[in-house]
């Protein structure tokens, strides 16, 4: 692979994944034009990288889902305060009812 491809390769590559499967892709082409096989380098962190995004895309799916949930319950806590709250308003004004009889 000549070095103009390579650099064209990688970048198209780097504009296509997430960053942490990029940043493991460029590592591996920059290892193997260290050593003389860009090429190599890009097949095999090409791979590592895809792998690398998945892994790290589904943690941030789960943790999507965990922050949902945890908003859902929020909401449902908030509802019940608010609802207490009017039941002691409720029972304040019928307390201040009952007081002036």
């Amino acid at each position: 692979m000549n070095t103009r491809a390579f650099w064209i390769t990688l970048c198209v590559g780097l504009v296509s994944v997430p960053f942490a499967a990029a940043q493991t892709s460029a590592t591996g082409a920059i290892i193997g034009s260290a050593v003389g096989r860009s090429g190599a380098g890009a097949l095999i962190g090409g791979p590592i990288g895809l792998l690398a995004g998945a892994l790290i895309g589904d943690q941030l799916m789960a943790q999507d889902r965990r922050q949902d949930i945890q908003q859902s319950q929020i909401s449902r806590n908030q509802a019940e305060i608010d609802r207490m709250r009017r039941e002691i308003e409720r029972l304040r004004r019928e307390n201040e009812r009952l007081r002036e009889r």
